[in-house]
């Protein structure tokens, strides 16, 4: 696959070159006229002297012809430098605007999974003395004092053991 890279800058230095170009070929074309201009118009006449003026002319026409096409192309070539340049621009941006969505994105759903686990934690620790209050109803009596502290240690181990499984 062809690939081809344009450098913005590059355009335009070549439409300065170009308008170099159309000065030269001005001056050339000034400089020719007149010298043909000179001999034409004073010395020579008759029927060929008419027909090399009509020459002259369509030369004249072709030469205007050449010199609207070179600035045609230098002008077509500074306007799609300042394409480019906004195109590349315009990108830039919106490729920074993107990876600043990105960065909120991302940053939302750490907030998010920091949230759930907070929320899980939270869960677990009101499970605990709900466990705690259901053994501890279960033991009654005077001989209850030291079961009960064991009943309790017991239940707390076991739920806590279920959590940190869980999680």
């Amino acid at each position: 696959m062809v690939q081809f890279r344009v450098r913005a800058q590059s355009l335009g230095e070549v439409a300065g070159h170009l308008q170099t170009a159309i000065a030269v070929f001005d001056g050339h074309v000034a400089q020719v006229d007149g010298v043909v201009g000179g001999v034409v118009q004073t010395s020579w006449r008759g029927e060929d002297a008419d027909k090399f003026a009509e020459y002259w002319q369509q030369w004249h026409a072709q030469a205007d012809a050449v010199r609207l096409s070179l600035s045609t192309l230098a002008t077509l070539l500074a306007a799609a430098e300042g394409t480019y340049t906004t195109t590349e621009s315009s990108l830039t941006a919106a490729s920074t605007r993107e990876r600043q969505e990105d960065r909120v994105v991302i940053e939302t759903v750490g907030e998010v999974a920091e949230s759930v686990e907070l929320g899980l934690e939270s869960a677990a620790a009101m499970e605990a003395p709900q466990l705690v209050n259901a053994s501890l109803s279960g033991v009654s009596g005077p001989s209850a004092g030291g079961q009960r502290l064991e009943t309790v240690s017991a239940a707390v181990e076991q739920e806590t053991n279920g959590v940190s499984e869980d999680v």
